[in-house]
């Protein structure tokens, strides 16, 4: 996972066992993206979670984090997006301040939200 062109958008890959690309996505909106975790999920598909000043679910203002679910084959398959009025998971610097684990079926993500710490659980 990369974060880079256009402002920012998030670039997704998979490569084999052997080193070969076997698909890549981009996740872009019409804001800011940054890309912070990619936690392997069961069959194959992936979440990724980080922040955004887009769109990609229901925006709460500022930046927001979202949770992405992306098929074993890099289709987007499902998003959820939380936040504040304010910034939420990225530092003053702009930098991401996410962290996302697997429980089961959902994720758990922690960070920073307006200068306090949040815990959430998702299903991406």
């Amino acid at each position: 996972m990369a974060t880079g062109a256009a402002g920012g958008d998030v670039l997704t890959t998979a490569y084999s066992s052997g080193g070969t690309q076997r698909w890549r996505t981009v996740t872009a909106g019409r804001g800011a993206d940054a890309g912070a975790e990619v936690v392997a999920l069961a069959g194959g598909e992936v979440a990724v979670v980080g922040f955004t000043s887009s769109a990609f679910g229901v925006p709460a203002g500022g930046a927001d984090v979202f949770a992405l679910r992306l098929s074993s084959r890099g289709k987007q398959q499902a998003v959820a997006q939380l936040g504040t009025p304010r910034d939420d998971g990225a530092d003053e610097f702009g930098e991401e301040n996410l962290y996302a684990v697997r429980s089961g079926e959902h994720l758990l993500i922690t960070g920073r939200t307006s200068g306090d710490v949040f815990v959430a659980e998702v299903e991406p």
